[in-house]
């Protein structure tokens, strides 16, 4: 076992994925609003991943993964199945019924998720340092959490954005050896284009719907197709191969800083002394978790 620090691309690459994903939230929970929904959330997931496959066609020919060993195809549709299908899918359809700020919350949960299946995978147990962080992260976590759910019992579109967040963490965990061997560009290609063969089956019934999109929801899209799935998750795939799990799924515990902030900018949202306190122990739990990490 050796130690090492994380290198400084690969942490800016992780800080430039958690702030295209943090604003992802309020863009989504636009378009798919329970109470005024401008698309399906089918749709909505199968458009953005069709564009954006369309831009790494390009890349996907060049990585051939049809020629790749059979452990590393049945590698990449494990990567594809939990991290295009299983993240993006039941988030978009959850937020149909649970909020922007919810959903970056209970996306937060990530890191806890990876840290369990890092371990798990390298059958050894985190440092105190990764479980200091991970705990830091989540006090920050229940602190923005308590005033949404006070009163409240979180439904099904909470659980539908929980299972979105388990498969992301499944994903971080599982496409490292991937990336390492064949780079982030083409792991990204093939996972991203894979996926969105199913997701346009499951969203074949809502195709009528394409006629009345409008320019500024179509803009949008675009927008998050090209940021927040192409850019982010080539800079995530980037990031995932050159950290420890654990160190990088610090990093998402960000989400939710970026998410209340981009509701302030965007939506007008007030900051609370409680959004203070929180935002205070995820960045503390980030500070924490950055050291020193097994590989």
């Amino acid at each position: 076992m050796k130690s090492a620090r994380p290198d400084g691309a690969a942490v800016a690459a992780a800080l430039l994925a958690i702030l295209m994903w943090g604003a992802v939230p309020v863009g989504t929970r636009f378009l798919v609003d329970g109470e005024a929904q401008r698309i399906d959330p089918r749709l909505l997931v199968a458009l953005r991943f069709a564009l954006s496959a369309l831009v790494l066609s390009p890349a996907l020919v060049r990585a051939r993964p049809w020629a790749w060993p059979n452990p590393e195809r049945r590698l990449l549709l494990l990567a594809a199945g939990l991290g295009v299908i299983g993240y993006n899918l039941p988030v978009a359809i959850g937020q149909v019924m649970v909020d922007a700020g919810t959903t970056a919350l209970v996306i937060a949960t990530e890191p806890l998720w990876i840290l369990l299946l890092w371990s798990l995978k390298r059958r050894c147990a985190p440092t105190w340092a990764q479980i200091g962080g991970a705990g830091a992260g989540a006090l920050g976590i229940a602190a923005l959490a308590a005033p949404t759910f006070s009163g409240a019992v979180p439904g099904g579109g909470l659980a539908w954005v929980l299972l979105g967040a388990f498969c992301w963490s499944g994903y971080c965990v599982g496409v490292v050896p991937l990336v390492q061997r064949h780079g982030a560009l083409s792991v990204t290609a093939s996972t991203v284009c894979l996926g969105c063969l199913p997701l346009l089956l499951v969203a074949a019934p809502s195709f009528p719907q394409m006629m009345r999109i409008e320019t500024d929801d179509m803009i949008l899209i675009a927008a998050l197709a090209i940021g927040s799935t192409v850019l982010a998750t080539l800079a995530w795939n980037l990031a995932v191969a050159r950290l420890p799990g654990p160190v990088s799924g610090q990093f998402l515990f960000g989400i939710p800083v970026v998410g209340i902030a981009a509701g302030h900018i965007l939506l007008g949202e007030v900051f609370s002394s409680g959004t203070w306190l929180a935002l205070s122990c995820i960045v503390f739990g980030l500070w924490l978790g950055r050291g020193r990490s097994k590989l």
